[in-house]
């Protein structure tokens, strides 16, 4: 009896690579989801390469990060690829022109006739939009993501490890006590637990 080897394809990408270790790990989507705080269905995208359907970028590499520590991959490595894929999969299409009819060659173009008033408008809504979008950011709150512990909970431990993440030079408190964050915005702190009921207030 000859046996001939056959080489074993390897996953070509992160969320294939993700979906086989858990397979391997008899794990389903929904027993990883609970273990690290984040809904099966953002899973589920992030093995299919689904990232247009994660909440954001934020989000999408907070929910990956959590996945790929615990299936045990390298973070960097596996970070720089989920980078590479989420540009490519979330890029925008140009749209299609559509075909115009030609033009007589004497014809002026209106834009052209009008080219100053054209400009001038344009300028005017440059300058609106970027006003508009400084006001939104004065007045819109920093994204806060706290990925451990869940919520209304109970242990027999005397104390809790709060996790989370925010944006890049946004301060955090729990409990009105400020928390130090890391350069890239994620925090994690060790509270001590009183006998009873426990409320932590984190913003």
């Amino acid at each position: 009896m000859m046996f001939r080897q056959r080489p074993i394809a390897a996953p070509d990408t992160l969320g294939e690579r993700l979906r086989q270790l858990r397979e391997e790990a008899h794990l389903s989507l929904d027993e990883i989801g609970r273990e690290i705080h984040v809904a099966s269905k953002y899973l589920s995208a992030i093995e299919e390469g689904r990232y247009q359907e994660l909440p954001g970028p934020v989000y999408a590499r907070n929910f990956v990060r959590l996945y790929i520590q615990r299936m045990g991959l390298s973070l960097d490595a596996a970070m720089e690829t989920f980078a590479a894929e989420y540009t490519i999969m979330t890029a925008a299409r140009p749209a299609k022109r559509p075909m115009l009819a030609q033009r007589s060659k004497h014809r002026t173009p209106w834009w052209r006739q009008h080219r100053r008033l054209v400009l001038a408008a344009a300028l005017i809504l440059v300058v609106i939009g970027y006003f508009g979008w400084q006001v939104a950011r004065l007045i819109s709150p920093p994204l806060l993501v706290v990925t451990q512990p869940a919520s209304d909970r109970s242990q027999k431990a005397t104390f809790i490890t709060v996790v989370g993440q925010t944006e890049i030079g946004a301060k955090v408190a729990i409990n009105n006590q400020a928390v130090d964050t890391a350069a890239n915005g994620t925090f994690s702190v060790r509270i001590d637990l009183q006998p009873g009921l426990n409320t932590l207030e984190i913003s």
